[in-house]
């Protein structure tokens, strides 16, 4: 099995220019992963307060920013959903 050479210099550009993509979004890619990450682990956080919480008025809506919010404020995020829930 012969490769033409204009065929093995396309897939060597086109790995070259994926590998230089690669390094040079890796940084916001990663972060935006771990915002990802973050943000699904604070959902899951107020899902579970909602499921298991003991008062029905203490409940705080799951959503995107909901979620950002506790999960990379952590617990300051958490009172601070629910000190809004309050006031509202």
């Amino acid at each position: 099995m012969s490769v033409d050479p204009r065929t093995g210099l396309t897939l060597l550009a086109a790995s070259a220019l994926a590998l230089l993509g690669v390094r040079l979004f890796w940084r916001p890619l990663r972060w935006m992963l771990a915002a990802s990450l973050r943000a699904a682990a604070g959902a899951v956080v107020l899902y579970a307060w909602n499921a298991w919480s003991l008062s029905p008025h203490l409940t705080v809506a799951v959503n995107p920013v909901t979620g950002a919010a506790v999960g990379w404020l952590g617990v300051p995020g958490f009172l601070l959903l629910l000190a809004a829930k309050s006031l509202a």
